[in-house]
């Protein structure tokens, strides 16, 4: 993922819209911020995103990047996956379903066919015997 070389004008107006739905202002940290999660093919840590900024000359201090993702995470944009005990990574919260498979060994993120997942949970819940109606499933394996 790269944040590039965006300018305040380069964020679209979608990005903005979706800041102020939440109920957060459209600042210069949360827009460049939200920008590059939705750009991003993958999960991201903070420390990635501050990498990145800093590469691109945008001044926006690691600080600010775990306040603003927290601010993100509260009003559920984004999603944070937690790896153990100190690797957090990022992304946006627009799936129904979340499933990887996590190297405890080297951080290796693996993303599994969506569909076939998917299905196979939708079938485990009703097999449980569960008449609930569910807003999202997230299902994280952990490899040696």
């Amino acid at each position: 993922m790269k944040c590039g070389d965006l300018t305040f004008m380069d964020i679209h107006e979608d990005v903005i819209q979706q800041l102020r739905q939440s109920g957060l202002r459209a600042t210069y940290s949360r827009t460049h911020i939200l920008k590059a999660l939705l750009n991003a093919k993958q999960e991201v840590s903070a420390d990635h995103l501050y990498r990145d900024f800093a590469i691109a000359n945008n001044d926006i201090s690691l600080t600010s990047i775990y306040k603003t993702l927290s601010e993100l995470e509260s009003k559920k944009l984004i999603r944070c996956i937690t790896l153990g005990r100190n690797k957090s990574f990022y992304k946006i919260n627009n799936d129904f379903f979340y499933c990887k498979i996590i190297s405890n060994k080297d951080s290796e993120i693996i993303s599994l066919d969506k569909t076939v997942v998917n299905k196979s949970l939708k079938q485990f819940i009703a097999d449980l015997g569960l008449d609930i109606e569910v807003e999202s499933i997230e299902l994280v394996i952990y490899k040696k």
